[in-house]
């Protein structure tokens, strides 16, 4: 009966073999950028080229704060975000730009904190102008990831307010840091 011949001829296999060796190659390639991206990211000695966009772009950032005015120095800062933390507690906080603009109307709130560095910053620019239409304090915070961590959330938040609550414990708390911010808006 003769040997039995294979049912693929001999150039099935050289075709199995390129395959192998491509996605062999591919399966380095990749290993190795990801590799690398993240050395160069823990060692923080170069700056890959979207990492360079991302900086420019922070820079032009901060040259918000010619529009973001009243903007708190860094000591009125950390007291916002420290009692705007204790009435996260108290269930006294609203953040987002649309949940602070319902309550500026509905004359629930005490006082609004807006983030400077909101891209874009027109996003929030019409929140001043509520709050001088129906007289409440507002004053801008430098960084919106600050502000969302002080609110309770993992994610930035734009802009947020304390609403009123006269039987709440932080009530002194929050009309001393109202006095403040309108101080530093004169």
């Amino acid at each position: 009966m003769g040997e039995r011949q294979s049912p693929h001829p001999p150039c099935f296999l050289l075709f199995l073999s390129f395959h192998f060796h491509f996605y062999f190659y591919f399966f380095y390639f990749y290993f190795f950028y990801f590799y690398f991206y993240f050395y160069y990211k823990a060692c923080n000695t170069r700056l890959l080229p979207f990492e360079r966009a991302l900086s420019s772009m922070q820079s032009s950032i901060m040259n918000h704060s010619e529009i973001a005015w009243p903007m708190a120095d860094p000591a009125l800062t950390q007291d916002i975000l420290t009692v705007l933390q204790q009435c996260t507690h108290y269930r006294q906080v609203r953040r987002g730009a649309n949940e602070v603009a319902k309550a500026i109307r509905r004359l629930t709130s005490e006082l609004v904190i807006l983030a400077a560095d909101a891209v874009p910053i027109a996003i929030v620019m019409h929140l001043p102008l509520l709050c001088e239409e129906k007289n409440i304090s507002y004053v801008y915070v430098p960084s919106k990831i600050a502000l969302g961590r002080a609110c309770g959330v993992g994610r930035a938040v734009v802009a947020a307010t304390i609403t009123s609550n006269e039987a709440s414990d932080l009530f002194c708390q929050i009309n001393l840091l109202k006095d403040r911010v309108d101080m530093l808006a004169i």
